[in-house]
């Protein structure tokens, strides 16, 4: 089996080319200059000077034995320039290219970089005096999370210190350690050339909180086995830490950070009510004692009666009514169905929070939420729901022509979706002798409706997220514009030199570049294009430019609006030029082996269907073949391949 040479990969398809590049710009201006110690003006030696635009970095060049540097070929404009050497700090210069000089002069001065420190002292916060010796202090760089980088222990007087730190950014951050105390950090510390910045800590003592869990009814008996969790800030907090109660009923938290925010302290236990103990303050060093005293869990119930709004008297039998818990939208925990005098029940339900919501259906009725409903422990709640009977509604409205707004559009389609635009057409009407339409017996409520017109030689219309109430009869009226042809026009050029091609094969397809030809032109003698009489409005169109000797170009999601002329022009590039300009591809997944008298061609597959061109190497199309989607490998006749090579193209 003989293996083919492929190619790698141009920027915008799957090229695979074997390529230089080496391309000069006309009209530039070099930049060049001396980079300078700053305190005695010796030069520099192998500093690295990059030019940087926007966001790009350019170009770069390394000074020289006499500290000089070259940039060649800069284009005009706003650049940058970053400059750094081993031992110096890095300067950026800002400098603009005006590319009708040759010459453009940069000297740039670089100043010593002298190493910082950051030092101070660890004491205790409760006197904001006593030293804490051997306190380990950590140290690192960009943020609290990176990698320690140094480490220092306090001495005798609680003194630390980190010398020989490099200025400049990233930041640093301190992080200390100390037996008996909690953890201190201080962030983001700006450390200058040469400088020497102090940051001292005071380490609070930790406290705790702890207590027994107890049962309400004597206030004595222990309960073992309780859950005991710990939040700070609210009741609603993420849990930081929890424990288990011991035989006595006790439980403990220790090592915790006093101060703001306060503590939150949550018991349960099985069969009981759980407890919160808020808004807990802990004291520096401090023993807060919290106990409870839970109540034995007694469950509640919801009952009630389901009847008509009409006259809040005739019950409603077979209605179906859903139980929630924190609210309106949450998962149905429970359902049943009210009886022949309207009633219903819910037991066993376990009281407290969060509350409960209870929805009510029927047939030919509008639903009811009773919402929050509390119940206490063992309590019985009523909640009785009031249906109002379901009155259909109606959307109607005329559809008239823009230009007079009087003018009744005869036989227009008017098309009914609910939940969305593109939703699935639920209904649908055609405008009288009048222009007027209706649509009836529609179900109140969400979702909302929306509308879409069409009508012959006009612009379509739409009306949104129409809201339709209980029996409401619902105005849209239309006025449509007289839809005017528009066109797609623009001119086909060579990239190298902007010389127009004559003879370029444009196709037309609408909603996508796979989506089938629907027009076609060729470029006159000025590498003109013209479509005309081009239908506006969505879906956009795609247009598809080929030229022998030219990759292929397409021109994407083209909105063309009622009446418009849009221009959309062209900039094609030879195949030789692509040769010179290409970028290396690693072709991990992309293989070229012959047999016999056939070229297996291995690619990745894809999800949509694509095609497989292969060029000679002047740029004419020697096989096309197409590719179906999920299909991962093609075979085409070796027999066309030439001696010097070719070209694939996947797209």
């Amino acid at each position: 089996m003989q293996r083919i040479r492929k190619a790698p990969s141009l920027a915008g398809s799957l090229f695979f080319l074997l390529a230089l590049f080496l391309l000069t710009s006309a009209g530039a201006t070099t930049i060049s200059g001396t980079v300078r110690n700053a305190a005695d003006s010796t030069p520099v030696v192998g500093a690295k000077v990059v030019l940087i635009q926007g966001p790009t970095r350019v170009d770069s060049a390394t000074t020289d034995a006499s500290g000089n540097y070259s940039l060649l070929n800069v284009t005009g404009g706003n650049k940058q320039l970053q400059t750094s050497a081993t031992g110096y700090q890095t300067a950026t210069t800002n400098t603009t290219v005006d590319t009708t000089v040759a010459t453009l002069t940069v000297n740039i001065n670089l100043t010593v970089t002298v190493p910082g420190s950051i030092s101070g002292l660890v004491r205790s916060a409760a006197d904001s005096t006593t030293p804490i010796a051997g306190a380990k202090l950590y140290l690192r760089r960009t943020s609290a999370t990176s990698a320690i980088i140094d480490s220092a222990l306090t001495d005798s007087t609680g003194f630390y210190a980190f010398s020989d730190l490099v200025p400049g950014t990233p930041n640093y951050y301190l992080a200390v350690t100390a037996t008996g105390y909690v953890n201190g950090t201080s962030n983001n510390i700006a450390v200058g050339n040469g400088a020497s910045v102090t940051r001292n800590f005071y380490l609070n003592s930790p406290g705790s909180i702890s207590g027994l869990v107890r049962n309400a009814a004597d206030s004595t008996t222990p309960i073992a086995g309780a859950k005991v969790y710990l939040r700070r800030t609210s009741a609603t907090s993420t849990i930081i830490d929890s424990i288990t109660t011991d035989s006595t009923g006790a439980y403990a938290f220790s090592n915790l950070a006093p101060g703001t925010p306060n503590y939150y302290i949550t018991a349960s236990a099985s069969g009981f009510l759980s407890i919160t103990n808020g808004n807990v303050a802990l004291p520096n060093g401090g023993a807060i004692i919290s106990n409870f005293y839970l109540q034995t869990l007694v469950p509640g119930s919801i009952s009630g009666t389901v009847r008509s709004a009409a006259d809040s008297t005739t019950p409603i039998a077979g209605a179906k009514v859903y139980l929630r818990r924190t609210s309106a939208t949450s998962a149905i925990i429970d359902s049943t169905t009210t009886d022949a005098l309207g009633d219903y029940l819910f037991d066993s339900l376990t009281p407290g929070t969060p509350n409960y919501w209870i929805t009510a259906s029927a047939a030919g009725f509008q639903s009811a939420t009773n919402a929050n409903v509390a119940i206490a422990n063992g309590e019985g709640v009523t909640s009785n729901l009031y249906l109002v009977v379901t009155v259909p509604g109606t959307i109607s409205g005329t559809v008239r022509s823009a230009v007079d707004s009087i003018t009744p559009i005869v036989g227009a389609k008017v098309y009914l979706r609910r939940t969305s635009a593109t939703s699935a057409i639920i209904d649908s009407a055609t405008t009288d002798s009048t222009g007027a339409y209706a649509l009836s017996n529609l179900a109140p409520g969400t979702p909302n409706y929306y509308l879409a017109v069409t009508a012959a030689g006009y612009v379509n219309g739409a009306s949104n997220n129409i809201a339709i109430g209980n029996g409401a009869t619902v105005t849209r009226n239309f006025y449509l514009a007289v839809a005017v042809p528009g066109s797609i026009t623009g001119i086909v050029r060579r990239a190298t030199d902007s010389t127009v091609i004559a003879g370029a094969k444009i196709y037309l397809r609408r909603s996508s570049a796979t989506s089938a030809i629907i027009d076609s032109a060729t470029t006159d003698s000025a590498g003109v294009y013209t479509f005309s009489n081009v239908a506006s409005g969505t879906p956009n169109y795609w247009i598809t430019i080929s030229v022998t000797g030219y990759l292929d170009s397409t021109i994407t999601n083209v909105a063309v609006g009622n009446g418009a002329t849009v221009t959309r022009n062209v900039v094609m590039t030879l195949v030789s030029s692509a040769l010179k300009q290409a970028a290396t591809h690693s072709a991990n997944n992309f293989r070229i082996v012959r047999a016999g008298n056939l070229l297996w061609v291995n690619i990745e597959a894809s999800g949509t269907p694509r095609r497989l061109k292969i060029y000679d190497m002047t740029g004419s199309v020697r096989h096309s073949v197409s590719i179906s989607a999920g299909e991962n490998r093609v075979s085409v006749p070796a027999a066309f391949s030439p001696s010097n090579g070719f070209i694939l193209q996947v797209k």
